[in-house]
């Protein structure tokens, strides 16, 4: 046991106290002090177990937040990734599925019809001008039971309505008439002549409209006669005889006279020849609105 010394003016020396030479132990759970730098120990802190990080300590202040682990985030992530992928597919196959029904299914009637309408509104530029105007047309005398047949003479090129002539074209033009087609036939004896029109209007309409404002006029469409046949005298002098009538957007104009130019009259209305070339344009107007399955049309695709 050492011997107490006590200096002069002192106190006893307490071996307990911090002595120069001896380096202080510093006391855990407390803060470091001023001078302390980072990597003192300081003990692990209340509800933290032994080995819990806190990161390099400044000497002042807080410790640094801790950073925790982003696995459960990244895994939440790649779910909805997964489950917006699997979603898309399945949008992505009811709507290919709907594409393929929507175009293997059958028209419905509504369809068909609309189908056949645009159709016969496209019949006339769609058919050859001898499917329009066929080279015989089989006729019928009012008073005979023999069936007889015209004769095409020569068919018209494509052109504008006001080439109808006079009224025609007046009243053509006012309803917007777009093409006028034209030809002429001859009757079986070749003594008379009738030139049929097909006026192409714009809709169904229109061409009824036509056939009111020609009502209770004589004038017909202007007659066309061809080099070489019969009808190469055919002209507005000899007409005697004119009709109109409508059909889907068609108006079919006829009119007749004789193939020599005589303007004699016929008394016999019942008998009279010259109707002849109504029936020659029935004839055409039913080539032009007959009603076929649509799906069987040129350029139609059900």
């Amino acid at each position: 046991m050492s011997p107490d010394v006590t200096p002069t003016g002192g106190h006893p020396i307490d071996e307990n106290l911090p002595t120069a030479g001896r380096p202080e132990q510093p006391i855990r759970g407390l803060a470091p002090g001023f001078g302390q730098g980072p990597g003192y120990d300081q003990g692990p802190s209340f509800g933290q177990a032994p080995g819990y990080d806190q990161g390099p300590s400044t000497g002042w202040g807080p410790a640094a937040p801790v950073t925790t682990s982003r696995r459960p985030r990244r895994a939440l992530r790649t779910v909805t990734i997964i489950v917006l992928v699997v979603a898309g597919l399945a949008g992505a196959g009811f709507g290919i599925f709907a594409i393929a029904r929507e175009l293997t299914r059958p028209p419905t009637a509504a369809e068909l019809a609309a189908a056949s309408k645009a159709e016969i509104a496209q019949r006339w530029r769609q058919s050859p001008a001898g499917q329009v105007f066929p080279a015989t047309v089989s006729y019928q005398m009012q008073a005979d039971t023999v069936t007889e047949q015209a004769r095409l003479t020569g068919i018209a090129p494509q052109t504008k309505c006001a080439a109808a002539g006079g009224v025609v074209a007046s009243v053509l033009s006012k309803r917007h008439c777009t093409t006028l087609l034209r030809a002429t036939y001859a009757d079986a004896s070749g003594t008379l002549l009738a030139t049929v029109g097909v006026a192409v209007m714009p809709d169904d309409a229109a061409a009824l409209a036509v056939t009111d404002d020609l009502s209770g006029t004589t004038r017909g469409i202007r007659p066309v006669g061809f080099a070489g046949t019969v009808s190469q005298g055919f002209a507005a002098a000899s007409a005697l005889n004119a009709h109109a009538n409508a059909a889907g957007p068609y108006v079919v104009l006829d009119v007749s006279g004789f193939a020599d130019g005589r303007r004699a009259g016929v008394t016999d209305l019942s008998a009279n020849p010259l109707y002849f070339a109504d029936e020659v344009a029935a004839s055409v107007m039913t080539g032009l609105t007959r009603k076929i399955g649509p799906c069987t049309a040129l350029d139609v695709q059900c």
